[in-house]
């Protein structure tokens, strides 16, 4: 079969999981282990997504009448298992591979549900620092030499507040970063001081917006369970509580939003059941947010010959028209795809 598409080949799943220590999508984890190879189909629609943030980072110097519309942010949407988390790790691969600074959220819900929490007096803010530390570990570990390049622009202390079981720190309010300190020297502040966890994340954020030497690109996935309400609670009586919402935590608050000039990508996921969501969100462009499609006929045809040749399939069972009902089955959906594979007798 001719085909436009092809896969993308990982010389091995450690050189992948290097790249993306954050964590690997649990559907590309799912393929790889069906499939026993690392490899990915490279899809028109990331492609184009890569090429809108190639373009952003670097525009061409005349632009023509041509020149294709590029956005700064989008928010990848869609029928479930179409592809959106694999197609923003993909991003994020090839992001770092041309240099970025990348910040890369695998799992956006992870910043709204577990651990301790605390209301900070100064902004009503609920203050979460074991997710604000991890926050910090994450983005450390691809980035770190690249942050001890990057001196820090802002000289305003941090505030300080309550630590993961530790409480504030006696008569320290604020610390000051020593002048010439980095990035990287700031993160560690949060890692090691548990009360400055979430004001060093809450400054990053402003920093990151200041980095003009490399492109800085921020992708969140499950971004849509920034949008809902988290898994805390406050107590309003003795005896009822109130659901608080991800806008009211720290860490979303400073990160949630689209309007601004830099670069930033977020895919909702469907499989963490967070309800639906209106179609103009606060915080978000209203061109920012577009539909991410399942495979179409080619894209399907190219998937299930590779599904034959890695043997999910019986060479004297497969046909042209057998591999097209599984597309019409699935319509599209890549998880049902691979799945329907067995069946095919």
């Amino acid at each position: 079969m001719d085909s436009c598409f092809d896969y993308a080949m990982f010389e091995r799943l450690e050189e992948l999981k290097r790249v993306l220590p954050e964590g690997l999508p649990k559907g590309m984890e799912k393929e790889f282990e069906e499939t026993k190879r690392p490899a990915l189909l490279v899809r028109r629609s990331f492609l184009d997504l890569r090429d809108n943030f190639r373009y952003a980072a670097d525009p061409p110097l005349q632009a023509s009448s041509k020149s294709r519309k590029v956005q700064k942010q989008i928010v990848l949407d869609g029928p479930v298992s179409c592809g959106k988390s694999i197609a923003l790790a993909m991003l994020v691969q090839w992001a770092r591979s041309e240099g970025w600074l990348v910040m890369y959220v695998p799992e956006g819900r992870s910043w709204t549900h577990g651990g301790l929490y605390y209301q900070n007096p100064e902004n009503d803010h609920w203050d979460t620092p074991i997710q604000a530390a991890n926050i910090l570990q994450d983005f450390l570990k691809f980035n770190e030499s690249r942050l001890k390049q990057l001196p820090c622009q802002i000289s305003d202390p941090i505030p300080m507040g309550e630590g993961a079981g530790v409480g504030l720190m006696r008569g320290v309010d604020s610390m000051a970063m020593p002048e010439g300190s980095t990035l990287y020297d700031l993160i560690q502040t949060g890692i090691t001081y548990s009360q400055a966890a979430v004001g060093v994340v809450v400054r990053l954020r402003k920093e990151l917006s200041l980095v003009k030497d490399v492109p800085v690109l921020i992708a969140v996935d499950q971004y849509n369970s920034w949008f809902t309400f988290s898994g805390y609670l406050e107590a309003v009586t003795p005896y009822s509580c109130r659901p608080i919402h991800a806008r009211e935590l720290s860490t979303v608050n400073a990160f949630r939003s689209m309007m601004h000039d830099d670069m930033m990508v977020g895919a909702f996921s469907h499989s963490t059941a967070v309800g639906k969501l209106r179609q103009y969100l606060p915080d978000v462009p209203a061109d920012a947010r577009i539909n991410f499609p399942r495979y179409n006929v080619d894209e399907a045809g190219t998937v299930c010959h590779y599904y034959l040749r890695q043997r999910l399939i019986r060479r004297d069972a497969f046909s042209e028209e057998k591999w097209k009902k599984i597309y019409y089955l699935s319509n599209g959906n890549g998880k049902e795809l691979r799945w329907l594979t067995a069946f095919v007798q």
